[in-house]
């Protein structure tokens, strides 16, 4: 392992004690760091010869050889005079150009503030200090219990600062006696946003630019109604967890806001989306998935092989209805019944109106025009011929025969005229049909 020069005592130096006289006879000892745990130094950089420990200085205060550190190692260098008394102590002391050597550096900054305990999550600091605790910045606590990691969640200056957190887990007690804030500040960051953790969500007020790739998380709420054409400028590979507030458009373009479908999108509350960063302003929505499965509407109608409606619905009866009240459990479909034109009657025009029937048996057909929409027809069938053979009854006749006698004005098959269906109708299945309320 390779040895590097002291940068102290090293080379050429000569001590003196407090009083500036040479320090003839001094003494310098070597530690590993932190520790009283001898540890040797070298002559030079070969490594052959060690120095003895502690190193004696001449008569001219100077060390009798050049002092070279073991590579990957730090040290604690106490010099004392001849009596052993400390003149001085340097610790974590590594070789000149040994970059291999360990020195921790705490990612953590004490504040030095004197925090005062308010709540499982919350402290105050003396004066104005909000702008040390912005949201989403880590922090780290000492409390009774042992450390306490977390976020804050709010900061806000009264007559002193206080301080709202989300702990990791274990929450703040009376005992709290420091408070150290992570090195990296949540506010212009200076780590890359694509590396920034799900922290809590920060809401983005929507605009036609809205600036989500700005938000200090990758979790951000759109609030208000404003519509979307672009979101911010950003570096790509952004991903951002989008969740919307109430109704906004989100505006489709091809080059910068890249929407599924390639259609705009009405965004509703609770509705959620991921984004992903393409650079240069333009962004792509991943996935969009909507807050909930789109209700029925008043009006809807259903097949069922139920019996009964389920609540809120109304089973279509196979027969006709008198009057109902446009009030009660039929209000929610009175807008739609007395704006629509149907043929199932307003009842009074005012109070009532008919609710829609089926007549058993019957088959659901395209109306010949809007008017006929709910009115009853028969079906439509294939033009065909009926061929006359054996026994047959005779419309009319009492009895069936088993002879006929051709005419000139007869006939042996009866043909049917077409009644405009080109298929076969096959037979149904029998259903129910229910009406949303």
């Amino acid at each position: 392992m390779a040895a590097y020069l002291s940068p102290i005592f090293g080379a050429g130096a000569q001590l003196f004690n407090n009083q500036g006289i040479v320090l003839s006879g001094g003494k310098i000892w070597t530690y590993q760091a932190g520790t009283t745990t001898p540890l040797a130094t070298w002559t030079d950089s070969t490594q052959v010869v060690t120095n003895a420990n502690p190193i004696i200085l001449d008569s001219a205060g100077r060390p009798s050889n050049e002092m070279w550190l073991q590579g990957s190692s730090t040290y604690k260098l106490i010099l004392t005079d001849s009596n052993n008394n400390v003149l001085g102590t340097w610790d974590n002391i590594a070789g000149l150009n040994d970059i291999t050597s360990v020195v921790t550096v705490s990612e953590w900054s004490l504040t030095g503030f004197t925090p005062s305990y308010i709540s499982a999550t919350s402290f105050s600091v003396p004066g104005n200090n909000a702008a040390s605790f912005a949201i989403n910045r880590r922090v780290k606590i000492v409390v009774s219990a042992g450390t306490v990691y977390g976020y804050v969640v709010s900061s806000v200056f009264s007559s002193v600062t206080t301080v709202v957190i989300q702990p990791d887990s274990t929450v703040l007690d009376a005992g709290i006696s420091s408070v150290s804030i992570g090195l990296p500040n949540s506010v212009n960051v200076s780590i890359p946003q694509q590396y920034l953790a799900m922290n809590a969500p920060i809401t983005v007020a929507s605009s036609a630019t809205t600036p989500i790739g700005a938000a200090m998380s990758a979790n951000v709420i759109v609030s208000g109604v404003v519509t979307i054409t672009a979101f911010d400028n950003v570096l790509a590979g952004i991903i951002k967890l989008v969740k919307f507030t109430g109704a906004l458009t989100l505006t489709h373009n091809g080059t910068s806001l890249i929407l599924p479908g390639a259609i705009n999108i009405t965004t509703g509350a609770g509705d959620q989306a991921i984004f992903r960063s393409l650079g240069l302003g333009n962004w792509e929505c991943v996935t969009y998935q909507i807050n909930a499965i789109s209700p029925d509407n008043a009006g809807d109608v259903k097949t069922t092989f139920a019996l009964t409606a389920p609540p809120g619905w109304y089973l279509i009866p196979k027969t006709a209805q008198a009057p109902v009240s446009r009030t009660g459990v039929y209000a929610s479909i009175n807008t739609i019944m007395s704006s629509l034109s149907y043929p199932f009657g307003a009842g009074d025009g005012s109070t009532t109106f008919v609710m829609p029937w089926i007549a058993a048996g019957y088959t659901w057909v395209q109306a010949v025009s809007a008017a006929t929409a709910g009115a009853l027809t028969h079906g439509k069938v294939k033009d065909h011929v009926h061929t006359l053979g054996g026994s047959f009854q005779i419309e009319g006749a009492a009895t069936a025969v088993s002879t006929f006698v051709q005419t000139a004005s007869t006939n042996t098959s009866n043909p049917v005229a077409p009644e405009g269906g080109a298929d076969n109708l096959a037979a149904g299945i029998g259903i129910n049909y229910i009406l949303k309320l």
